[in-house]
């Protein structure tokens, strides 16, 4: 019919709609891939810096946290022992503007090695 009567302004009205929504979802599809890419830059994180087997029932972890300078985290550490089994752990608040945090955990057996489990922002 649109060959013999044209088309309805209303068709080309619908047409221009479609083509105004897919463009802006385009742009608020590309938006979002910028955002999650670069705002993994701001992860929290953690890792073990010094570790210190004090005695069969305590070790002194030191580690470091990477997080933005203004807000608070979480971290939890676990002390392993050789065979990779967990024998102590715990979790800290890592303050702002403080990177650094020395911990002692109370362990069941001797520690040889410490992990951070994980860290996350608080604020």
């Amino acid at each position: 019919m649109d060959g013999r009567y044209g088309r309805s302004k209303r068709a080309k009205r619908d047409r221009s709609l479609v083509i105004w929504l897919g463009g802006g979802m385009a742009a608020a599809l590309v938006v979002w891939i910028f955002v999650t890419a670069f705002s993994s830059l701001f992860q929290t994180s953690g890792e073990v810096k010094v570790f210190n087997a004090n005695s069969a029932a305590s070790a002194t972890v030191i580690i470091d946290v990477k997080k933005p300078m203004e807000s608070r985290a979480v971290c939890s550490v676990s002390v392993m022992n050789g065979a990779g089994g967990a024998v102590g752990s715990k979790q800290v608040v890592v303050d702002p503007y403080e990177s650094t945090v020395q911990l002692t955990i109370t362990t069941t057996e001797p520690g040889a090695d410490a992990q951070v489990d994980f860290c996350h922002k608080v604020d």
